[in-house]
């Protein structure tokens, strides 16, 4: 009787564990992975465009100041920066 309780023990913790381990897993379904690489592509993609966008509005800015003969630091004083 000791080794009936002893396996049905055994089976029901194995099942339990068997269970609760395969709900922990992450399912990850073909269209779902497609779609969430294409997201974070578009979203890189778009964030970089911006970020290069800045970038060259920023080195034309820098440009037309030099070519007015003024250096980025030449603001510092009037912004109240010493």
């Amino acid at each position: 009787m000791e080794d009936l309780t002893f396996m049905i023990s055994l089976i029901t913790i194995f099942f339990i564990g068997y269970f609760w381990g395969r709900s922990k897993t992450v399912k990850t379904e073909s269209k779902d992975a497609i779609y969430q690489e294409r997201f974070n592509q578009g979203y890189i993609k778009g964030y970089l465009d911006a970020s290069n966008k800045m970038m060259q509005i920023i080195d034309d800015e820098s440009d037309k100041q030099i070519k007015k003969g003024k250096q980025y630091y030449d603001d510092f004083p009037q912004m109240g920066i010493n």
